[in-house]
């Protein structure tokens, strides 16, 4: 639409395109509004096709999804019969390229009293006032609308209407496994009320294996190991525990057992800790698997962090030289105790002709840089001091 703009208004530069675009789409917006404010369903639906594209779709809080003209008109009808006196106020539209291309969003107000449960977090009957409602829409080379994306915007309703709230509850489970309902349950654990938080948090019991796999629900696992108090999470670590090193070998439950490592007390752990050490030899090389021992290594005791080494130590000439194990042997070069520090060290550099390989190796050379950092400490082994380029 860009470029067709900027050929009808003459050969304008992009940033003028920009601008004429902007114009079109704030004018595509104030008549929907003016549709949707007034009294006509029949003008509203007519309105509708007249200005999006035939073969456009309509996606409202990633749980209906509109195809065609005719039911994307539809669905405003619907809104419209839901709330009789609706009134649609525009306050922002902007132009922007994304990844997609060249975006429209804008951020519209709506008011009215719902008689039907258009809403079903709000209750029917009481008037709504000023619901955020965030809008992203894409547009043909005619200035047609062809996607029409819309979200509620809820972060801020959370106070004024504690429905929301039991709404939100009672949905959690599935608002998780969608994007644009796991980014409400994200907005609303940084901005409900503590006891609220951990009333959506507890939802998940019971689900924690299925939600760390989801790529949505994940994220809200991980929003409420951030939010809250470990006390109130006991039951995530309990759900993954005989499982632990499977879900630190997989793409997504990894990103939960980091989160843990990192917010939950490391003696609180010991369990968890366990199993991973158990299988540190192939975790360490693992995609995946390489970063939870890292995190163990970070936030671990240091009886923990010490079980690390001591796991990979015999073997840690073959693992400083591996693309992925070399960066945990690494991470426990600097941040274990410096008797484990020595005791790694001292395995690297037992032979020197295969020390000064590792100095030249690719992966271990960043591993031997940990390793002479410590030969210079003062208390450190005359063997390792020896240790050079």
């Amino acid at each position: 639409l860009v470029q067709a703009v900027g050929r009808a208004a003459g050969a304008l530069d992009e940033e003028d395109a920009l601008e004429a675009l902007h114009r079109v789409a704030s004018s595509r917006m104030a008549l929907l509004a003016g549709a949707m404010n007034g009294d006509s369903v029949d003008i509203l639906r007519q309105t509708v096709r007249e200005r999006f594209a035939p073969d456009c779709s309509l996606i409202w809080q990633e749980s209906f999804e509109a195809h065609g003209i005719e039911e994307t008109a539809a669905w405003f009808a619907t809104l419209k019969q839901a709330l009789p006196d609706i009134h649609m106020d525009v306050r922002r539209v902007e132009v922007e390229h994304g990844k997609r291309g060249v975006s429209v969003s804008a951020c519209v107000a709506l008011s009215g009293t719902q008689t039907q449960p258009f809403f079903p977090m709000f209750p029917v009957g009481e008037l709504l006032s000023m619901l955020p409602i965030q809008v992203a829409q894409e547009y043909d080379s005619d200035g047609r609308i062809t996607r029409d994306s819309c979200h509620l915007c809820i972060a801020g309703q959370l106070s004024r209407f504690p429905s929301v709230v039991d709404w939100l509850v009672e949905s959690a489970p599935a608002l998780a496994v969608r994007d644009e309902g796991a980014r409400m349950l994200q907005e609303a654990m940084e901005g409900a009320k503590d006891d609220d938080k951990v009333t959506i948090a507890r939802q998940f019991e019971g689900r924690v294996w299925d939600a760390s796999a989801d790529p949505n629900a994940n994220f809200v696992l991980q929003t409420c190991l951030v939010q809250l108090h470990p006390q109130d999470l006991s039951f995530v670590a309990a759900e993954l525990e005989g499982r632990v090193a499977e879900a630190a070998k997989h793409s997504i439950r990894s990103r939960i057992l980091e989160r843990l490592l990192e917010q939950f007390p490391a003696e609180d752990l010991d369990s968890i800790v366990g199993e991973l050490v158990a299988a540190a030899r192939t975790l360490c090389r693992n995609a995946f698997g390489n970063f939870v021992l890292q995190r163990v290594l970070e936030h671990g005791t240091a009886r923990q962090r010490s079980a690390v080494v001591e796991a990979l130590r015999q073997d840690a000439v073959k693992f400083s030289q591996h693309n992925i194990a070399s960066n945990v042997l690494r991470c426990a070069m600097t941040n274990c105790p410096p008797e484990d520090r020595r005791a790694l060290a001292a395995v690297l550099t037992a032979d020197p002709k295969v020390a000064r390989g590792l100095e030249r190796n690719r992966y271990a050379s960043f591993v031997m840089r940990e390793v002479r950092a410590l030969g210079r400490h003062a208390s450190a082994a005359p063997a390792l001091q020896e240790v050079s380029l």
